[in-house]
């Protein structure tokens, strides 16, 4: 069952809700607007001192968070650059909001919107800055992305978690 709830969401939901904001993105407007307009432009921030062809040949660690879990991800953040102050940090967000939270955060290297959550846009994001490790802060885990980081043996890790209990139908005794 979760195989087939994957193949629908990869071939036949993300497609489709793709287009369909494609379409209707002229006729948007405020963060979801802003949203679809950073996905597609590829939109990036990198600080002065640093270029692309730099930070792409340190291959900095990736942490990705939506816009409330970048503060999951400051101390986490402030105790990479403490332990590897020259390997590069870059930050991927879902939300628009989180480029004013990662303007403040002056241990950020790189910050952009995540790419859309498509086989070859994820894979060509990943050639193109070569990340060491791919952090995920919290909840924000995109399926297709997962997959190709592990195709391409881009290590992956989640951090500060919240696991909802699943149940599948077992009982166990109370203790």
């Amino acid at each position: 069952m979760n195989t087939l709830v994957f193949l629908l969401y990869k071939y036949v939901i993300v497609p489709l809700a793709f287009m369909l904001l494609q379409l209707t993105r002229p006729f948007l407007k405020g963060k979801l607007r802003e949203m679809i307009e950073d996905k597609n432009s590829g939109f990036y921030r990198i600080k002065i001192k640093d270029s692309e062809i730099e930070l792409a040949a340190a291959r900095p660690i990736w942490i990705h968070a939506a816009s409330g879990e970048i503060e999951y991800a400051r101390p986490v953040i402030r105790e990479l650059k403490k332990q590897y102050p020259y390997l590069p940090i870059m930050v991927t967000y879902s939300s628009p909001s989180a480029k004013k939270i990662l303007e403040s955060l002056h241990d950020v290297d790189l910050w952009c919107a995540l790419p859309w959550d498509i086989d070859f846009l994820v894979k060509r994001f990943i050639k193109k800055w070569n990340p060491r490790v791919l952090l995920f802060s919290r909840t924000d885990v995109w399926p297709v992305l997962v997959e190709v980081a592990k195709k391409e043996r881009l290590p992956a890790a989640l951090f500060s978690a919240t696991f909802a209990e699943y149940r599948i139908g077992i009982s166990f005794p109370e203790s």
